[in-house]
């Protein structure tokens, strides 16, 4: 049987394209050796070049590279926030010796927006603060301070956050503001 050289090249592609899903799409086996899987808004895909300089029980978020921390993925467990490694390495973050919560990523990842919380001197209660970090530049900006009744945060449109407050039963007071000239541009009540 002579093939014709259309038909040859129709061959050529469809060997190559199997050849090609053989290598790159047969499940490889990894048992033990891939992290537990995320499911979170914030992850579209895995770390892989992230470096292994980080040692000990914590990661502090400002002594890593701005530009590594695009690679990094939040997720809380059992009340921590915790980041995943390539090695399968489940480590606590901190921000200035303290643990983060409330960790998510602007949609195209050039912030990265936590809260943190202090003990404030005069009180000795729980001061929240929402902290961005820039992700190029590696500018950490503190936007926000509130007390213990501070509850929430998202983001909303290009360079605005929203961050909610508790007021009383059933109601929570929100301000809208852009993080990085600290201009508010509204604030409401949400029952």
């Amino acid at each position: 049987m002579i093939l014709t050289r259309k038909e040859k090249v129709v061959c050529l592609v469809v060997l190559i394209g199997l050849f090609t899903f053989l290598i790159f799409c047969t499940p490889k086996d990894t048992a033990g050796t891939e992290p537990p899987i995320i499911s979170s808004s914030n992850a579209p895909h895995r770390s892989r070049h992230i470096e292994t300089y980080f040692t000990g029980s914590s990661i502090g978020l400002e002594e890593i590279p701005a530009n590594r921390v695009k690679d990094l993925y939040f997720e809380e467990v059992n009340g921590k926030t915790v980041t995943y490694l390539p090695e399968s390495e489940q480590r606590t973050v901190t921000y200035k010796g303290k643990e983060i919560s409330s960790v998510s990523f602007y949609p195209d990842r050039s912030e990265l927006g936590f809260y943190y919380t202090t003990v404030s001197s005069t009180q000795g209660m729980q001061d929240f603060r929402l902290v961005i970090l820039n992700t190029q530049t590696g500018m950490f900006t503190e936007v926000y301070k509130g007390d213990f009744h501070t509850s929430s945060w998202n983001w909303n449109e290009i360079d605005t956050v929203t961050v909610r407050r508790g007021c009383g039963t059933q109601c929570i007071r929100a301000k809208m503001f852009n993080f990085k000239t600290g201009k508010v541009l509204a604030e409401y009540f949400e029952f």
